[in-house]
């Protein structure tokens, strides 16, 4: 049951900003965009997290919404504009992963050294 508590996290948070990031940005321009963040991904960044939605077990990889956010990103896009824009989003998405990548093992080791 974890799984499926887990998957409907991950897809809450991945729909949510699709939908609604748009309608604070295009109303309220760049302060939008913190209010989004605020309110949108600080709630579901809650109910994950905090009242544990999305598991996340101490001995294992920590995995965020940020994963199910990229992909709901990426396949509205695709789906919406078609296979040219996963292409044209490749760049972004690499330089994502190296910056995940140096997170965990900036996290490693300073887990290590504790």
């Amino acid at each position: 049951m974890p799984f499926f508590r887990s998957v409907l996290g991950f897809v809450i948070a991945g729909i949510t900003p699709t939908i609604f990031w748009g309608a604070f940005t295009n109303n309220f321009g760049g302060l939008g965009g913190w209010l989004a963040a605020f309110f949108l991904i600080g709630t579901l960044w809650y109910v994950n997290h905090h009242l544990g939605l999305i598991e996340n077990k101490t001995e294992a990889g920590f995995i965020d919404m940020g994963l199910g956010i990229a992909i709901c990103g990426t396949t509205n896009g695709v789906l919406t504009n078609g296979p040219m824009e996963l292409i044209n989003s490749l760049p972004t998405l690499i330089l994502v992963s190296i910056g995940g990548a140096i997170g965990g093992i900036t996290a490693a080791l300073i887990k290590k050294n504790d």
